[in-house]
């Protein structure tokens, strides 16, 4: 649904017209509806074109029909959920670092339910990190207002939940979070990020795992992807996996 230019601002491409301003921000408002839904493969594209509803190039017309393209070409992929078995949720979070001109990295989280996505977002990050650790923190944080509401939900529904295994790809972030000692002075003004996903985790509300970057569900919303990686991403976001 995206190349690789994706996050690059178009500086050289000229404004849309004041109509076709309207029907890009129609266009746009439509497509995101079916990727919160049935496409969450294509939030990464989505999210960056909702940015551009006001400022849209013809350049950004250009990445929404490419992601229009992309779903006309995928019209019959269906989302396949396991059925029987425990209702357990568990979560993905990735985050990439200075993905975006201004130096913000993206966001990307997934929940999973019956081997099948049933939560994503992708957000550009509201603040500039100096490392992909950093940004790491950041995405963790983000994801656990978003894991609590899920699992408290659950809870009201007579589920008894146990912890959410959050899966992370990246080892610093889990030493961070396992580390007896307080942070170091580089991350330190992230602490309180950091220690509210420690507290989760010793109270027994998550539980953090490390996954290896070819099964991370949630690098699909961090970036533009293509080739193999997303094509084996998409199929586990959807449930497509034997």
């Amino acid at each position: 649904p995206a190349s690789a230019n994706l996050c690059k601002d178009p500086v050289d491409s000229p404004l849309l017209d004041q109509e076709a301003q309207k029907i890009f921000h129609s266009d746009v408002a439509t497509i995101l509806f079916i990727a919160k839904r049935v496409r969450m493969q294509c939030l990464t594209a989505v999210s960056v074109l909702a940015s551009r509803v006001k400022i849209a190039t013809e350049a950004d017309r250009a990445k929404l029909d490419r992601v229009f393209g992309y779903l006309s070409e995928t019209e019959d992929a269906i989302m396949r959920f396991r059925c029987g078995g425990e209702v357990s949720l568990s979560a993905y979070v990735d985050a990439s670092w200075a993905t975006h001109d201004d130096g913000h990295g993206r966001s990307g989280i997934v929940l999973m339910m019956a081997d099948c996505a049933v939560a994503a977002w992708s957000s550009k990050q509201k603040m500039v990190t100096r490392s992909s650790t950093e940004s790491e923190i950041v995405a963790l944080s983000d994801a656990t207002t978003q894991i609590m509401w899920f699992r408290l939900w659950l809870a009201e529904q007579g589920h008894d939940v146990s912890p959410v295994k959050v899966y992370q790809d990246n080892m610093a972030v889990l030493d961070l979070m396992r580390s007896p000692r307080r942070t170091s002075q580089r991350t330190k003004h992230l602490d309180v990020r950091l220690f509210y996903a420690r507290d989760l985790e010793e109270e027994g509300h998550i539980e953090l795992e490390w996954l290896s970057t070819k099964h991370m569900i949630a690098d699909l919303l961090t970036k533009p992807l293509q080739g193999l990686l997303f094509t084996s991403l998409c199929d586990q976001l959807m449930g497509n996996v034997l």
